[in-house]
């Protein structure tokens, strides 16, 4: 029976964040909802089995659109997206230690008759490193990391700006 008791009690702190959070409206990442323009939705501009294109595949699919190539309800552009890497901070023998990487992807979203639902947007991101000039390995791994991190939070990005958009 006392356990009973610890277990209750140790779920009760638990049980009042839940409904805090259920009351203000929070949801966990994962269903969003997409106007049904969206429902069949065509990808441009990216191919489909880069890191973004599958990113942006995988987020559509599990908020219930389907990519196709034929006879698409809405157009997902993708205008352009781009990585750059600068130079952040050196060490006391002159050489680079800090890196900031960056990651923009520009896009745009219309209907299949070619009417604008998003105008064209951007998404920036950025993510800042250090490395050890004795590690070169590394800190291409580091990096490669670093960039599928950014393009997967652009693509969670871009999915929710085409939640935004209202239904019509």
């Amino acid at each position: 029976m006392a356990s009973f008791r610890g277990a209750r009690a140790a779920l009760w702190p638990l049980a009042v964040l839940l409904t805090v959070l259920a009351g203000c409206g929070f949801q966990l990442r994962g269903q969003a909802a997409l106007a049904p323009e969206f429902q069949r939705v065509a990808l441009q501009g990216v191919d489909v089995y880069s890191e973004l294109g599958n990113s942006l595949r995988a987020l559509l699919e599990a908020n219930g659109a389907e990519v196709v190539e034929v006879d698409p309800s809405g157009v997902l552009w993708i205008l352009e997206q781009r990585f750059n890497s600068d130079v952040t901070g050196l060490g006391s023998d002159g050489k680079a230690r800090e890196f900031r990487l960056s990651y923009r992807v520009r896009f745009r979203a219309e209907t299949d008759d070619g009417r604008l639902l998003v105008a064209p947007d951007e998404v920036r991101l950025f993510r800042d490193y250090a490395y050890d000039q004795d590690q070169i390995l590394g800190r291409s791994a580091a990096e490669e990391d670093l960039r599928r991190e950014l393009t997967r939070e652009a693509a969670w990005l871009v999915l929710l700006r085409l939640q935004a958009v209202p239904e019509t």
